[in-house]
């Protein structure tokens, strides 16, 4: 286990509409640094049973909580419980960044919900 980590050295995974750097990976806590990219988004969905903290870095956005939005800046948090539906969209020129927390909640069997499923 790494105590120190510097994370300009992880290599970011290239998804669909966001680059993520995995900071921490263990059972009951992920840590990334996330950028979703200019004019995308992060599809709704929820987390059944993980607790999920935004902590924005640079860029600004909006997120979906349940069926209201709220704008994203530097130095906003989230706190989004398991099971919300929630949804990121990056509608400016420069990516949105932040950092991305889950917490694994009682039963290790989570995963993600869509929403509409």
């Amino acid at each position: 286990m790494e105590y120190v980590i510097d994370v300009e050295q992880i290599k970011a995974i290239a998804g669909k509409n966001s680059d993520n750097k995995p900071i921490i990976r263990r059972d009951d806590l992920k840590i990334s640094l996330l950028d979703v990219r200019a004019h995308a988004e992060i599809p709704v969905h929820a987390h059944e049973r993980e607790e999920q903290f935004y902590y924005v870095l640079s860029g600004e956005g909006i997120i979906r909580l349940g069926d209201r939005e709220f704008p994203l800046r530097p130095g906003v948090a989230v706190d989004i419980p398991p099971g919300v539906l929630h949804g990121v969209r990056n509608p400016n020129d420069v990516p949105l960044r932040y950092l991305d927390i889950l917490v694994e909640r009682a039963n290790p069997a989570n995963h993600a919900i869509e929403a509409g499923n």
